[in-house]
């Protein structure tokens, strides 16, 4: 009997159709770098909004409205009452409804109507 010699990698030929490991590396370096430098500046992106964010007020809402308010002066009414409900026959708003800018803008009154109201 002979005796089987065992092999090692290195003494197994690679198939002609495999790169060396530095060419595939140097194949796929222009893909990592572009991914890479994405991945920084978005980085950087991200903490230049933080330190502009930082630097903005911010807005709070009351957690109780303020029913002291004079309802002539301010468009809303604090307790949210009354604010989607036609102007004209009184039927609560849906999703679609006609709001008047101007109202708001110059009366500080919100004025909204329902589309058949509108189309009469």
């Amino acid at each position: 009997k002979k005796k089987r010699r065992k092999s090692s990698s290195s003494d197994v030929a690679k198939p002609p159709y495999e790169p060396d490991p530095l060419a595939t590396l140097l194949g796929i370096f222009p893909s990592l770098e572009y991914v890479i430098t994405r991945h920084v500046d978005a980085l950087v992106e991200a903490e230049r909004k933080k330190v502009i964010a930082s630097n903005l007020q911010r807005v709070s809402i009351g957690k109780r409205p303020n029913s002291w308010e004079n309802p002539d002066m301010f468009s809303l009414d604090p307790y949210g009452n009354g604010d989607f409900f036609c102007k004209l026959c009184s039927e609560e708003l849906s999703n679609v409804y006609m709001h008047c800018d101007g109202c708001e803008k110059i009366l500080n009154k919100d004025f909204n109507i329902c589309i058949g109201c509108h189309s009469e």
